[in-house]
């Protein structure tokens, strides 16, 4: 069995969650294509949040927070599942790669809007591309006028 109970750390002060079983985790304050779209993945093949499927944060104001799926063990079909997917991560990094590839395009997308067009200019002129390429409104177009600098940018958004 690859997936394992919730242990307590010790200096935990919460519910006593040790009947649940540890599912994806993610860190919602930095959003990350293949983390967010893994987690949402997984939390929908589980049926989403039930009384047995739960979303929990952890964390504190130093070493900030993050979202874990627990799955309480009387639920064996969810914990099936939930076995499932760990054994499917372990073959391949992705849950999904439709959901996966429109996130990092998304991010990509929304990295590039927000640059200003120096910024753009000068990170085109780094990868020896064409600068009226920052004139490109969106993700789409940028990678087929300046593909090296639109894997860079994909890079950057998506790290």
């Amino acid at each position: 069995m690859r997936i394992q109970k919730w242990t307590k750390a010790s200096n935990y002060m919460g519910k006593d969650m040790s009947e649940y079983y540890e599912g994806l985790s993610r860190i919602p304050r930095a959003p990350n294509a293949l983390m967010d779209s893994n987690f949402e993945t997984a939390l929908e093949l589980l049926g989403g949040e039930s009384e047995t499927v739960e979303v929990h944060s952890f964390g504190d104001w130093l070493m900030g927070s993050f979202e874990q799926i627990l799955v309480h063990e009387s639920d064996v079909v969810a914990v099936d599942i939930l076995e499932d997917i760990a054994e499917r991560l372990v073959e391949y990094p992705i849950l999904d790669d439709k959901d996966h590839s429109e996130r990092e395009v998304e991010a990509t997308d929304g990295l590039w809007k927000s640059m200003s067009m120096d910024e753009r200019i000068e990170v085109l002129k780094r990868h020896d591309e064409f600068i009226f390429a920052a004139r490109t409104d969106n993700a789409y177009g940028l990678y087929h006028r300046a593909e090296r600098t639109y894997c860079y940018i994909e890079l950057l958004a998506n790290e």
